[in-house]
Parts: structure tokens; sequence; C-alpha cells
């Protein structure tokens, strides 16, 4: 009985592994390429090759495996996750804080928030939402990370990365009208 149960499981994957298997007979030594000219690194290559393959298995339809514009897409998204896994800032040990005084946390974030609309009222035409210019701030000003800031706002790390690229984009913008 055991043995009819697997032959039915290797049967129902068969078509998945051979679409899969094409795939990545016709595509692995472009997608190896591409991460060997991106990171000029052979091992981080290899590595990247290895988690872009698993998540296309795991990720993309038997019906897609072939479509090179799906795969291009998916081994962009690889190479970000991997650059902002390998620069986000070294471990910091956290420890437990002394509360500080009501009125000294009151007096930091009034100074913080007079700084910021300080900076914003030098750029007044950009448009952008408070909630962007929030997160530039936090960013920039700050020294948050973007994974840190998409944890406090409950927001994707990638949305957080857009909304700081199209900040700093606004500023220049704005910055160069004035010029």
């Amino acid at each position: 009985m055991t043995t009819d149960h697997n032959e039915a499981s290797r049967d129902a994957t068969t078509p998945r592994l051979a679409a899969f298997k094409k795939a990545y007979d016709a595509f692995n030594a472009h997608f190896f390429g591409y991460y060997c000219r991106r990171f000029r690194d052979l091992h981080v290559a290899e590595d990247l090759a290895q988690d872009f393959w698993l998540s296309v298995f795991r990720r993309i339809p038997t019906d897609k495996l072939g479509e090179i514009r799906l795969l291009q897409q998916r081994a962009k998204e690889v190479a970000v996750d991997y650059i902002r896994r390998s620069s986000t800032r070294a471990f910091v040990e956290f420890r437990d804080e002394v509360p500080e005084a009501p009125g000294a946390v009151a007096t930091e974030d009034a100074a913080s928030e007079a700084a910021q609309q300080g900076f914003w009222a030098m750029v007044p035409d950009v448009n952008l939402t408070p909630q962007q210019k929030t997160v530039f701030w936090m960013n920039k000003r700050l020294g948050y990370t973007m994974e840190n800031i998409s944890q406090r706002l409950s927001v994707p790390v990638s949305t957080i990365g857009g909304w700081i690229a199209r900040a700093m984009a606004e500023c220049k913008r704005s910055l160069n009208k004035e010029s």
C-alpha cells in the first residue's frame, strides 16, 4: 500500500519536475552569468543561483516556468534581497534601558519634530505624503534601517525603500528647481 502511495505522488510531481528541469536546463547558464556579472564573486553567484532556482520551484506555477520575463524578475528580486541582507548593520546587543524622565523624552521628540518641520519647510514643493516624509526622516536623519522602519510601521520593506527613493528624488528635484 505504501508503494502505491509513493508511485501516485511521484506520478503527480513528474510533470512539474519535468517542466522545472526543462527551465533549469534552458536558463541556468543565463542566470548564473547574471549573478556572476552582478556580484563578481563566484561563490556568491552560486549561492544566489541556488536560492533563485529554489524560489522558482517553490513559487512559480508549472505553466509559467518557461517564461523568461517572469524568471528575470524573480532573479532580480533574489539579487535585491541579497543586497539588502548584506547591507544591514552589524548585530547590536540590546539591553534593558533605564527609563528617561517624561520631560526629557517630550523635549527630544519636540526638538526632533521641530527639526523635521524646519527641513520640510526648506523644500516646500515636494509631493510626498506625511508618512513618506516621516519614513525619509527616520532613515536619513535618525538612522533607522528600512527593516526597523518596516517593523515599526507595519509596512513592507520594499514599500519603505520605494518611499525613501521617491523622497530623495523629490528633494533633489525641489533643490534643483530653486537653483
